[in-house]
This record gives C-alpha cells, structure tokens and sequence, in this order.
C-alpha cells in the first residue's frame, strides 16, 4: 500500500517458505486462503506480497532463521530500531509470553500458534499435489531463496 510506505520510516518484509505459509494457513483456516480457493493461489498471493515490498524493505525478517537463532536476530531488529537497554533474551521472553487471546491488543490469537511442539512440516498438512502445484507455480521464488 503506497499510503503505509510513504509514511513509514522503516519497512520489514517476512519470508517463510511459500508451502509453510501455506501450511499454517491450512491450520488456521485462514480467510484468505479460503478466498482464493487453493494452496497454489495463496503461495503465490504471498509471493506477490514478497515481491511487491521487498524493494522498499530495511529488513528482511527470515523465519526459518529465526526459529534457528532467535536471539541473534532480535539482536538485528533491535540494532535496525535503535533499541538501547533491553537485552535480546528480555525481549525474546516478552514475546514469547505475549498473550493468544487478546487479537486486539497483540494480532495474535490463538489459531496463530499452530505447531506449538514445531514438529510439523508443509508436508505433514498439505498434500502431494498441493505441494506439487506450489513448486510448479514458485519453482524459481523457492530456488532463488534455497528452498528446496
């Protein structure tokens, strides 16, 4: 939206693995995908979304690095904000304690979190030719970033 980036003085951008996205939202339920009516329309919904603001990002926040390192991360988004004082594992606890059951005070709600254990994959809730539509629609989105 040219109104939010006219008046933003930095931008982050998210990227996930399309198929992951996917996934959650299957999960979720999410209205979105339900709108769009397929998993390959709703990875390339949020390739477009990718595409469109990437040029205009400060920041590129990369889930799956962040599940890997949380704190060096936070430690990255702190620098980019200027945030003095707190440390990253202050925040990291923060956030991790943000309640599920308050959408209005904290976007999430309680279908957000849906791996709480972060043991399943895509491929455990998408199927095979759902899986397969996103890698033909995405193939070069999801090799260009190394996803594989």
């Amino acid at each position: 939206r040219d109104d939010v980036l006219s008046e933003a003085d930095l931008v982050f951008t998210t990227r996930r693995d399309l198929r992951d996205t996917v996934a959650s939202a299957t999960r979720r339920n999410f209205p979105t995908l339900q709108k769009l009516g397929s998993a390959a329309e709703y990875a390339k919904y949020n390739r477009a979304l990718h595409e469109i603001w990437r040029p205009h990002s400060h920041y590129e926040f990369h889930y799956e690095r962040f599940m890997r390192s949380p704190l060096e991360v936070i430690q990255e988004i702190q620098q980019k904000l200027g945030m003095k004082g707190k440390s990253a594992s202050c925040n990291l606890a923060d956030v991790t304690s943000l309640p599920t059951d308050s959408y209005a005070k904290t976007l999430l709600s309680p279908t957000h979190i849906t791996d709480p254990d972060r043991s399943l994959s895509y491929s455990d809730t998408l199927d095979a030719i759902e899986i397969a539509a996103i890698e033909a629609q995405a193939f070069g989105w999801l090799e260009r970033y190394a996803y594989s």
